[in-house]
């Protein structure tokens, strides 16, 4: 029900019922005005044949955008209003390549750059979708084309510094594609509202669309890579050195990556103490990784984040670090391997594999576990670190055992020289292995 002094505005293509609806309106008392042949402001005159000047409107406004005024004028009444040829000037010089709304390169890149067969065929089904909602839309593709005026269109001559900036290389392609596609999208889904069409499908796929950006991104980020050794750096633990002194010894011993593990520390100077090993890490050329914590490794700049079972999400941690930082997860079995890995883990903490006087353990996982991560097709293609009572003993028998890298605390922390220690576990594991060593 209506106010009696209400406008009310009828917008939409030709044969959805404005006029009978228009009709029934103007019966209680609205005015009607039927403004369809109205192809510009100078037709508005003769159609609503009350003589008014038009040019005494405000002149900021164009040709249509006074068709407000010139009813508030007169008062209310309802106005019947084809909608579709203000629109075909944003659907065809706006959008004029549809198939260029970027998703064509996001397809080429999942296809050609990724060879990721799931990704590819949903972004050709969304491709697909799209043409069929575009011609569902009450337009012709010759007023689309007539529609187009590039030598006039003001656009072409507007530049920004950012539209020439793809500093982040393939990645950043990716993203400047998928955000002018999500811009054209929802273009496309208030034009298709305005021509009384349904906008869901145009919705819908600007949902999907930012999902496939995520997947996509998330696979172009750089791999983690198999290290061979980690050294996991606790102050306590550090008995002839300072914790700055094991990451460069150890470095010199060839250790390729450091985890960072203070877990007694209260937030403040956790993170303080974390940013300055993160700086040391990176003078001694090897990986930082920070222990349970996704918002002080973001915070400090490290390479990577290693969660246990109880700590937060993988899901959630990726949402704090983005795609170009890894995350690890400890493992005790094969199940919870499998898991880490359909989440989204880059590596997997495979243990306990020998009794630990740093961290005890009721029950100990041993080499099988790394036997059957190794073998298992789903898991056996991910990085991972044997942990828990490595020492340059038994890093050997692990290697035999299909170990590609080992993670190792009090063996290095406590030792009077950590460089030899490191030397010989390195060596021990790649023995047997082919791990790479350096970051």
């Amino acid at each position: 029900r209506l106010e009696r002094d209400s406008l009310v505005t009828l917008v939409g293509p030709p044969g959805v019922g404005k006029t009978a609806l228009a009709r029934v309106l103007a019966q209680d008392g609205q005015r009607y005005f039927d403004l369809r042949d109205a192809r510009s402001v100078h037709d508005l005159n003769g159609v609503l044949a009350l003589g008014l000047d038009l040019d005494a409107l405000p002149s900021g406004d164009s040709g249509f955008d006074r068709v407000g005024h010139v009813l508030l004028a007169r008062g209310p009444g309802v106005v019947v209003l084809d909608d579709i040829d203000r629109l075909v000037p944003v659907l065809g010089r706006g959008l004029p390549g549809w198939r260029a709304l970027g998703l064509r390169v996001l397809e080429d890149v999942a296809r050609f750059v990724l060879d990721d067969a799931a990704l590819t065929g949903d972004l050709k089904r969304l491709r697909h979708d799209l043409r069929a909602g575009l011609e569902s839309l009450p337009l012709r593709a010759a007023d689309l084309l007539d529609a187009r005026d590039t030598p006039g269109d003001v656009g072409t001559g507007i530049t920004t510094p950012s539209e020439l900036d793809r500093s982040a290389s393939l990645p950043g392609v990716v993203t400047a594609a998928a955000k002018r596609a999500q811009e054209a999208l929802r273009s496309l889904e208030e034009c298709a509202k305005a021509l009384g069409a349904a906008p869901g499908i145009f919705e819908s796929a600007r949902y999907r669309l930012y999902d496939l950006e995520r997947r996509l991104t998330l696979r172009l980020a750089p791999p983690c890579p198999q290290w061979a050794l980690c050294v996991l750096v606790t102050a306590s633990l550090c008995t002839h050195h300072t914790p700055e002194e094991i990451i460069l010894r150890a470095a010199e011993g060839g250790a390729d990556c450091v985890q960072i593990r203070e877990k007694d520390l209260p937030d403040a100077p956790r993170l303080e103490h974390t940013a300055s090993l993160v700086a040391v890490c990176r003078r001694a050329g090897v990986h930082a990784v920070v222990n349970d914590r996704p918002d002080i490794a973001r915070l400090t700049d490290a390479d990577a984040v290693h969660l246990g079972q109880t700590d937060l999400p993988v899901r959630e941690a990726r949402r704090i670090l983005g795609p170009s930082r890894w995350i690890g997860i400890s493992c005790a079995d094969l199940d919870q391997a499998r898991t880490a890995v359909t989440l989204g883990a880059d590596s997997l903490g495979l243990g306990p594999m020998f009794p630990s006087s740093t961290k005890p353990k009721p029950r100990l996982a041993g080499p099988d576990l790394v036997r059957a991560v190794d073998e298992d097709p789903m898991t056996g293609r991910v990085p991972h670190l044997a942990i828990s009572g490595v020492n340059a003993s038994n890093a050997g028998v692990l290697a035999r055992s299909g170990c590609r890298g080992v993670a190792v605390s009090s063996a290095v922390c406590g030792a009077e020289d950590p460089a030899a220690v490191c030397r010989a576990i390195v060596e021990a594991v790649r023995s047997v292995t082919d791990a790479t060593i350096g970051p």
